[in-house]
């Protein structure tokens, strides 16, 4: 490949041919749709997404490249994965850019084509591991060590690697890496917001409804909150078992809890611009103590304040910020006194909201974080292949 320069805007003087995989997210992933991939067109990169999906879609100079959908965990791996690396390799790109560890031996197949190859790094694979209620407890700890082993060993044949957080960071040798943060992008939720005395009394879960996740503590601690305030849960996402989805039907919290299911964007912006508090109550664990979830800066960009697990990480966001307050995840009488002191206060409720939305937009916010992205990709088309 020839080399190629940037212009003084930070755009490749010829187009460059992206390519981004994923096996596992959807097509319009916040992430690596909304953030990653427009960044990257917007900035002059010819690019394609190639995702498990239903139908080809041309949006905003992307070009989604469907694979199809897998029925279950195993035929993903299986099939789905060879599908996405066999439509990868039809775009002839220059960079492939993947986002989930069941590509890396595809990934590696795909620096065998000599190709520049990106690994992003959402999550902490070998501690993810360690909470998989549907690995047997006792073979967890082989499988992260060996996971933790083989992402080492691929980072060091890959020409980048994008960690989504300082502590996934620490995993990767240092000259391989440019980390990319999950921030929100700092207006996306900032519109047609209903005036906040006005809004009902709304507390907002928006993700994965796991039992790790805090999503029973949740439900527990709505019925702690004084009656009067009439509190009402609001439960966004997907549950990843019918079990647990009916262990929490039976409590007495789900009378105050209305489920909204898995929603878009659009309805997600709709449905904070009701909320009165945003809620994450993730359980402590190696994979939790550190994260930098997406829904809590969402919640802060939307302008309303948050009940959140006290991790020394996320009180020092918190506290620095004014926008909100930690507690015990596992004390949901704890979290309910939380609920009622800020349904009860709305003007500290509102002080602590927009103090949220402040930190966004002056520190933790996509446009900040994009030009990291940038000067990777910057690097990798200036290099001779």
């Amino acid at each position: 490949m020839p080399e190629r320069r940037m212009t003084l805007e930070g755009r490749p003087s010829k187009r460059v041919v992206v390519c981004h995989l994923t096996s596992v997210h959807p097509p319009f992933d916040a992430r690596i749709f909304l953030k990653e991939c427009r960044t990257l067109a917007r900035s002059g990169y010819e690019v394609f997404l190639v995702v498990p999906c239903h139908e080809a879609v041309e949006r905003e100079g992307i070009s989604v490249v469907p694979v199809k959908v897998p029925r279950n965990r195993v035929l993903r791996i299986l099939t789905t994965t060879f599908g996405v690396l066999a439509l990868a390799l039809k775009t002839k790109a220059e960079i492939y850019h993947f986002h989930d560890p069941e590509l890396i031996p595809h990934g590696l197949i795909l620096k065998l084509f000599g190709k520049k190859v990106v690994y992003d790094v959402h999550e902490d694979v070998p501690q993810d591991i360690l909470t998989k209620d549907w690995l047997p407890k006792p073979i967890r700890p082989a499988i992260s060590a060996v996971a933790n082993f083989a992402e080492f060993v691929a980072a060091t044949c890959f020409d980048c690697v994008v960690p989504a957080t300082p502590s996934i960071a620490k995993r990767f040798p240092r000259s391989k890496q440019r980390m990319v943060r999950n921030f929100p992008l700092a207006t996306e939720f900032t519109c047609n917001s209903a005036a906040y005395s006005n809004r009902s009394n709304i507390i907002t879960y928006i993700g994965n409804l796991t039992r790790i996740r805090g999503i029973k503590e949740i439900v527990d601690a709505v019925v702690y909150s004084k009656p009067e305030l009439n509190a009402r849960v609001c439960l966004a996402g997907s549950f990843d078992n019918h079990e647990f989805e009916n262990e929490l039907r039976s409590l007495p919290g789900w009378q105050q809890v209305e489920y909204r299911g898995f929603l878009n964007r659009s309805d997600v912006r709709d449905l904070l611009s009701q909320t009165r508090i945003g809620i994450v109550l993730f359980h402590p664990g190696p994979n939790h103590d550190e994260a930098l979830p997406n829904k809590l800066f969402e919640y802060m960009s939307a302008g309303i304040p948050i009940i959140a697990s006290d991790f020394l990480l996320w009180r020092k966001i918190i506290t620095d910020a004014g926008c909100g307050i930690v507690v015990n995840p596992h004390d949901p009488k704890q979290v309910g006194d939380a609920i009622s002191t800020l349904l009860q206060d709305t003007g500290l409720a509102e002080r602590m909201g927009r103090a949220g939305m402040a930190a966004v937009k002056e520190q933790y916010n996509w446009e900040a974080e994009a030009q990291h992205l940038l000067a990777a990709y910057s690097d990798l088309t200036s290099r001779h292949v």
